[in-house]
């Protein structure tokens, strides 16, 4: 069989497997398989991608037989379909090369833009198949199509991706990145190696981290189907990527474990193989799929058409959030346990019923609702083809601006269910017509709208495919979006009734606290169960499920949970009958409270670690409080002040901080009494302590988690628990205030974001203290506009920073006002506009300013006549900047030395530059002929 390569000389022939390809012509993207229907024209192009040390053609070859499934079984399922196979240089043994998987990503590209060339074959769907970390190149290619104009109708036309075994993220136990340096491990033999790629996957790369991120915002337009192994290799003691390592855990995701190795689940020995029949099953699935992109389904013809950028900027409105990082915050559940609700018969009344419906699932704080709901959203994601339902989800929490929205909650499913029905984008936008996607009652008409939609199959034929959504926690929603979406909620639900002819039903499923306001809404069971004869009976379209009166089974979960951490310690050699003795008492005084067992287990680790009697172990569990289970994982911590700081900012953060800026920002001195601040950014990076996050957990332990990289207190109780506990008192002295008060935390907060930005005036910030920019700039002017009265901080210390003259004022205020451009006002009306664009100060408020102006002439007791220029209002002069980033008048510049000659300013007394500029002014002796520094008059903004 021949092959060709795009942009490349021919390949050596694959019956020499051993030779090592290390020549750029063995390079390319190859055509395994030509269409194989009627006419030879191809509506679907296939790209496989090897993974590291692979082979265009080896990877995808049993070594046994010889078979190779991409030539040999995907043409005579598929025979639309084009297979081509991608080759490049991840040899990392006897390679010289330097490439990267930047530079695999390009070459993919453009291989692809010369194979796809012929205007027929640019708008042809395409699938990947990626083995291993064949993924990274298909994940860094993807965000590069998106990036570049040349690039984008390879973005805009792939609609699936096949992951076999490929490491997207860590496990409970090693970080992707130890999951790659196994991988290579496995394959490396340590001699020659291509050092470039051996970089971008080393434990400390950052590419890696880039990929990830990057990817989880792109794939939310894709459907995927991950595999993963079962069997470990012969030579290693454990599975190269497991499971929870190999899922990326995407609504759109489905999740396989293929019997075999991390080699040989993509090497199948005969086309009757019953793994590989499972595989070209969703490879047809993508095809079918790909049939409808930006076709409306038949009850929708009169639907206004839309191209595939308004589409793509639709789509990009309603993208607002991270559903699958607000979902990654609960903990994996333990095995075996959340399983009793399938078999419940509420559950099972409500799944399968023949009307859209709502479950409401109450529960006490702690009894793991919120891990319940995720597990729910993994199952019904990981059903067969046909039983699988779309799912749509979201997780409130209150700790975090954006995920306590019920605009974004909304914007959130709705994105998620054109994502699995993208035949229907146009569709939604014309429903959501004029009220846009700030609306809540518009955009939860369309999502009902667009869930009840039938599917238009082929030959007319209609399919009823259910949509699931799950909104966790909705009690954590802000209170105005939360009295909208239970008012819509039950306002929809009450009136669903069956209808004549089945079709797609929305199944809703809600969690919360059973608080008044949702009884209300959503228990329907009095309404449901009137008097009549059973044939008249109409089912609930609202059911409750009172978690609180399942008593057994949590409290078997609990026991489970208990198990799983207590073997963890029996690990660390303690003695096996006080561990008995533990589980014991756990189990006894749980009272079906995971929170509770959770929190005591992780300060029993805590204590096991440092060493404990059986003393300090009763004390620990001797407790119900959990108050005093916060207490004692905070023990004598809060007495550091940095720990109260970490735990202020926690609190006063619109949204999650990360590692480093968190790092940062605790680096940052802010001015207090006599002590000055910090100076520059030399400064700041000389108290960063290394490696971030052990500082962090070593300052805070278990009471706060980090998730992909950003830091969340350990439960919404704990936010509830600082916001309410006082120090303790001290002999016999009365109770002192909150040690945490709300106004406090951000208070300080918004003083580290300006300290850190003053820091602008001496330079730019150091590699290791960049992190902190973007949030510092952004992120102080919401915070500081929530604070009323004397809570807020002097205007002093932004007003200046605001100001266009001000060193840092190109470098932070681009990142705080986007739209902000060049315009042709004068530096002091620039920086009123500013002030007005951050909400400082309200718009033609110029009282405001008046009032600042005559403060400062009466502090001065300089009228508009004096010879302080810096006092005459509505007047402009010159400045210049000194060393320091200070803004001063340049008297030069306008010849007063002359007038001036022998004046001499007050002593130091605060001045404005239109009323806004707040300064100092140095005493200057101006005198005829002087070139001293002291010749000029100093305005510090």
């Amino acid at each position: 069989m021949s092959f060709s390569w795009a942009g490349g000389r021919r390949p050596l022939s694959s019956e020499n497997p051993s030779r090592q390809a290390d020549e750029p012509g063995q390079y390319g993207l190859f055509t395994i398989s030509e269409p194989h229907d009627v006419d030879g024209s191809a509506d679907l192009d296939v790209v496989a991608i090897h993974g590291l040390n692979g082979h265009f053609q080896r990877t995808w070859t049993d070594p046994a037989t010889d078979f190779n499934w991409l030539r040999g079984a995907l043409p005579t399922a598929i025979p639309g379909a084009r297979v081509l196979s991608f080759s490049y240089n991840s040899i990392l043994q006897f390679s010289k090369s330097t490439s990267n998987l930047n530079v695999f990503a390009d070459q993919l590209l453009e291989s692809l833009l010369v194979e796809r060339h012929p205007p027929a074959s640019r708008d042809r769907p395409l699938v990947f198949i990626c083995h291993s970390l064949g993924g990274l190149v298909f994940k860094q290619a993807l965000l590069r199509a998106y990036e570049r104009e040349r690039y984008r109708p390879i973005a805009t036309r792939t609609v699936g991706v096949l992951f076999f075994g490929t490491p997207h993220r860590g496990s409970q136990f090693a970080s992707v990145a130890t999951v790659l340096g196994s991988i290579i491990k496995a394959v490396s033999l340590g001699a020659n190696t291509n050092t470039q790629l051996s970089k971008d996957l080393e434990p400390d790369s950052r590419v890696l981290e880039q990929v990830s991120d990057g990817f989880v915002d792109k794939a939310k337009n894709l459907r995927i189907f991950t595999y993963y192994e079962t069997q470990k290799l012969s030579f290693l003691k454990s599975l190269v990527v497991d499971q929870q390592s190999a899922r990326l855990g995407l609504a759109g995701e489905l999740a396989v474990p293929i019997d075999g190795d991390h080699r040989s689940i993509c090497r199948y020995p005969d086309a009757a193989d019953k793994r590989l029949k499972i595989v070209l099953g969703h490879i047809l699935e993508l095809r079918e799929a790909s049939t409808t992109i930006s076709q409306p389904v038949r009850s929708a013809r009169a639907a206004p058409e839309m191209n595939p950028i308004e589409e793509m900027d639709f789509l990009r409105s309603l993208n607002t959030s991270n559903p699958e990082l607000h979902k990654a915050r609960n903990p994996a559940p333990v095995e075996g346990t959340c399983a009793w609700i399938l078999q419940h018969p509420t559950y099972r009344t409500w799944y399968t019923s023949e009307i859209s419906s709502l479950l409401w699932l109450s529960a006490d704080p702690g009894c793991g609702k919120s891990v319940l709901a995720s597990f729910l959203v993994d199952h019904f994601a990981s059903m067969p083809g046909e039983e699988r339902p779309r799912v749509c989800y979201f997780f409130f929490k209150s700790d975090h601006l954006e995920q306590r929205d019920g605009i974004h909650a909304l914007q959130a499913v709705l994105h998620q269910l054109l994502q699995q029905r993208p035949g229907i984008v146009a569709l939604a936008s014309s429903h959501l017509g004029k009220a846009g996607p700030k609306s809540t009652a518009a955009l939860w008409n369309t999502f009902a709208h667009c869930a009840e939609l039938p599917d238009g199959g082929e030959g007319g034929a209609i399919s009823a495919r259910d949509t699931i959504c799950v909104l966790d926690g909705l009690d954590e929603c802000e209170q105005d979006t939360k009295q909208a979406l239970t008012f819509l909620l039950s306002k929809y639900y009450s009136e669903n009734r069956p209808r004549a002819s089945p079709g797609p039903r929305l199944k809703l499923l809600a969690t919360s606290r059973p608080d008044i306001p949702f009884k209300l809404a959503f228990d329907n069971r009095k309404r449901d169960s009137k008097p009549g004869g059973a044939g008249n009976r109409v089912p609930a379209s609202m059911i409750r499920l009172r978690g609180e009166d399942e008593i057994d089974a949590i409290s078997n979960d609990i026991s489970m949970v208990i198990r799983s951490d207590i073997f963890g310690l029996e690990c660390q050699d303690f003695p096996p009958d006080i561990l008995s003795a533990i589980e014991i008492q756990l189990v006894a005084k749980a009272d079906r409270t995971f929170l509770w067992v959770t929190l005591v287990l992780r300060l029993l680790k805590e204590r096991v670690e440092e060493g404990a009697s059986r003393r300090d172990i009763d004390e620990i569990l001797q407790s119900r409080d959990i108050d005093f289970v916060y207490a004692g994982l905070l023990r004598t911590r809060l007495k550091n002040p940095r720990v109260r700081r970490l735990l202020g900012m926690i609190l006063a953060t619109p949204r999650p901080m990360t590692v480093e800026e968190l790092s940062v920002a605790l680096a940052v001195r802010n001015p207090a009494g006599k002590l000055s601040g910090s100076k520059d950014f030399n400064d700041v990076e000389y108290d960063v302590v290394f490696p971030h996050e052990n500082h962090l957990k070593g300052l805070c332990g278990h009471f706060i988690r980090i998730i992909r990289g950003k830091v969340y207190l350990v439960h919404e109780t704990a936010r509830e628990f600082l916001l309410r506990i006082k120090e303790a008192p001290a002999d016999g002295a009365p109770d002192t205030e909150r040690i945490f008060r709300l106004s406090g935390c951000r208070r300080e907060l918004v003083e580290t974001c300006l300290t850190y930005l003053h820091c602008l005036a001496s330079g730019a910030p150091t590699a290791r203290t960049l992190p902190f920019l973007h949030f510092a700039a952004k992120e102080w002017p919401p915070i500081y506009n929530d604070l009323t009265g004397r809570e807020k901080n002097s205007p002093k210390r932004f007003t200046g920073l605001c100001h266009p003259s001000h060193p840092g004022f190109s470098t932070w205020m681009p990142l705080a006002l986007h739209n902000i451009k060049q315009t042709g006002l004068s530096g002091d009306d620039l920086q009123y506009h500013c002030l007005c664009m951050l909400g400082l100060i309200l718009p033609d408020s110029r009282d405001i300013g008046r009032r600042i102006q005559q403060e400062a002439q009466s502090a001065t007791q300089l009228g508009p006549m004096s010879s302080n220029p810096g006092a005459m209002g509505n007047h402009y002069f010159p400045v210049e900047l000194d060393s320091h980033g200070a803004v001063r008048l340049d008297f030069k510049a306008v010849g007063w030395r002359a007038r001036l000659q022998g004046s001499q300013v007050a002593a130091p007394a605060a001045v404005t530059i239109r009323g806004f500029a707040a300064a100092t002014v140095r005493t200057a002796s101006l005198t005829e002929g002087s070139d001293d520094e002291d010749d000029k008059g100093y305005i510090l903004l």
